[in-house]
């Protein structure tokens, strides 16, 4: 319990209309797709990953532990999005409002189980 207060409290300093962290994630990597080689690249973000629930909208994002820029992204109707799950790899897929491709890749296969459920709730 405590943890999840730490947490709330440090996301609420990020984002004061924060009303309810709706997911955790213990560690993902974010990849972009460059669409000139057709290639993945990792993207320079690293950490803890939160799905969270403003006044006004949910975001999600990635407490980067490579630097103290975190990767922040709104989640708005119409979302592309698709979730993959290999035999060893589990990855969020997006594109967002800009048109980058990237996908976020889950270390543990409960957590990307956790999430799924979670963010298909918030697009219905």
């Amino acid at each position: 319990m405590q943890r999840d207060q730490l947490n709330f409290s440090y996301l609420k300093r990020l984002f004061p209309t924060l009303e309810q962290i709706l997911y955790t994630g213990k560690f993902t990597s974010l990849n972009e797709f460059d669409k000139c080689t057709q290639l993945w690249h990792q993207a320079g973000f690293q950490g803890p990953f939160f799905l969270i629930k403003l006044t006004d909208q949910c975001v999600f994002i990635i407490l980067n532990q490579n630097s103290t820029q975190d990767f922040i992204r709104t989640i708005k109707k119409g979302l592309t999005f698709e979730l993959n799950k290999g035999t060893q790899w589990f990855y969020f897929h997006f594109q967002d409002e800009q048109q980058k491709v990237f996908n976020i890749w889950f270390q543990e296969q409960q957590d990307f189980e956790n999430f799924k459920v979670c963010l298909e709730k918030i697009v219905k």
